[in-house]
């Protein structure tokens, strides 16, 4: 560990001779510190919160993403092609050490940066919120300068259902020759249509357990958020009045509020404390009496949010999962350092980064089993003779990407959600110990079969 330490504060103490890391420190002040003044917001809450939460940390993770695979796709190729890993390597100590130490460097490079800029952007928000009008204030502080946690309804399980209706469904005439997965499919689909419409003159009820944390819930104050659709949008954009009754009824401890909700556009609705019932079950209804088919989609639920803690500590998760997320770019570009010259090193680790990207053709290709033509009617295929080969990378690499995709932190920052030390924990797991750690293996091997004789003077 002493020679592995030793490596991470050389490579620390080469980036401050170069006076890297001093100029690129200045360059994220300037851009991260002028973007507020440079975007002007509208003055409310809302926006004042995106310009200052998402854009800022967006720009600064863009622009720490970009240095770290530079440094790290030269962190190794350039200390080869200058001669001095030959003479580093002929010291008492292993490669694997040296290629971890370079490692943890580039990390405690990555962490001054995100702990210096990551202050100042803190300093902004406050400043900022300071300017803003006394009723933008107390939402900001309600809504946003907050950690809330969020419940929805436990998902209806219709696999029997589904079941039962697929086999009647596949005993009809002419449906033998359809792809029995697509037939499964269109049956889900009915049943989440059904769930999610609420015809004119109806109601929809959601019932959301609070579980342990009505305890802690207690005289708490809450809200919910919903999102509605017009199942037929109207051009004129009218104004659907909705009922909503949320509490026990039976028991007389509820709350009754008609609303004018706009299609596709969220609300917030506060609820008074203590309006579940003793088990922790809390109950809402939406009545509809807007002349209109209504629709609340499956994939945005209605949310119950509640107040789980403090802002800066919630802050203080988002810069560690972005830490989390740089570590990973940094084993990206130091395996391909490994044995690459630092320009050729630098398009394959940001080639590498794209493709992960592009999870969702990794996804495509698993799902319909085939690098050809689909046809999503019919369920059809066109098969190729590859396809016994990169069905199964594509699947694995699926199964990767899948993995180690998380939450955004700076999209919950700026909903004023919390980061749960859950996803904190995960992001490390994922990022660091599991991609990370393949990484780093295969750097390793790569650094270890590394002739570095052989490109003594050369540049390229």
């Amino acid at each position: 560990m002493k020679q592995i330490w030793a490596i991470a504060k050389l490579t620390f103490r080469a980036a401050v001779r170069s006076r890297f890391m001093v100029i690129f420190m200045i360059l994220l002040v300037m851009v991260v510190g002028a973007l507020p003044f440079l975007i002007r917001h509208n003055g409310t809450a809302s926006m004042f919160t995106q310009v200052m939460v998402i854009y800022t940390l967006i720009v600064l993770t863009t622009l720490l993403i970009g240095a770290t695979v530079w440094m790290a796709c030269g962190a190794i190729s350039l200390e080869v092609a200058q001669c001095q890993m030959q003479i580093l390597t002929t010291k008492p100590i292993g490669r694997w050490q040296i290629w971890l130490g370079k490692w943890l460097g580039l990390s405690l490079i990555n962490a001054t940066f995100l702990v210096v800029v990551g202050a100042m952007i803190y300093g902004l928000l406050f400043w900022g919120a300071s300017q803003l009008p006394k009723k933008e204030q107390e939402a900001l502080k309600k809504r946003l300068m907050v950690a809330r946690g969020s419940l929805t309804e436990a998902p209806t399980d219709r696999t029997e259902a589904i079941e039962r209706v697929f086999k009647a469904r596949m005993n009809e005439e002419g449906i033998q020759d359809l792809d029995p997965r697509l037939v499964r499919q269109k049956i889900k689909d009915q049943f989440e249509v059904a769930d999610e419409v609420v015809p004119d003159n109806t109601r929809r009820r959601w019932d959301i357990e609070l579980g342990w944390r009505k305890d802690m819930l207690k005289d708490k104050p809450m809200s919910i958020r919903v999102n509605m659709q017009a199942a037929k949008l109207e051009f004129d954009d009218p104004v659907y009045k909705v009922l909503w009754v949320i509490g026990d009824i039976d028991t007389g401890k509820y709350m009754q509020k008609e609303l004018d909700m706009l299609h596709n556009i969220a609300r917030e609705i506060e609820i008074p404390p203590n309006m579940f019932d003793s088990s922790g079950k809390l109950r809402i209804e939406c009545w509809n009496y807007s002349g209109s088919t209504l629709r609340f989609p499956l994939d945005e639920p209605l949310e119950l949010l509640f107040p789980e803690g403090g802002f800066e500590m919630n802050y203080i998760r988002a810069l560690i999962m972005i830490f989390f997320w740089l570590v990973t770019v940094a084993a990206i570009g130091l395996a391909a350092s490994s044995y690459l010259t630092l320009p050729v090193a630098a398009f394959v680790s940001m080639t590498a980064m794209v493709v992960f990207m592009s999870g969702s053709l990794f996804g495509f290709v698993a799902e319909q089993r085939t690098m050809g033509e689909y046809d999503p009617d019919l369920g059809h295929t066109t098969t190729h003779l590859i396809d016994p080969f990169m069905v199964p990378v594509f699947k694995v690499l699926h199964e990767i990407v899948t993995m180690t995709q998380s939450s955004s932190p700076i999209e919950k920052l700026s909903m004023g959600r919390s980061v749960p030390l859950d996803d904190v924990a995960g992001a490390f797991f994922k990022h660091v110990v599991l991609v990370g750690g393949m990484l780093s293996i295969f750097g390793i091997v790569l650094f270890n079969r590394r002739e570095l004789a052989a490109l003594q003077g050369s540049d390229s």
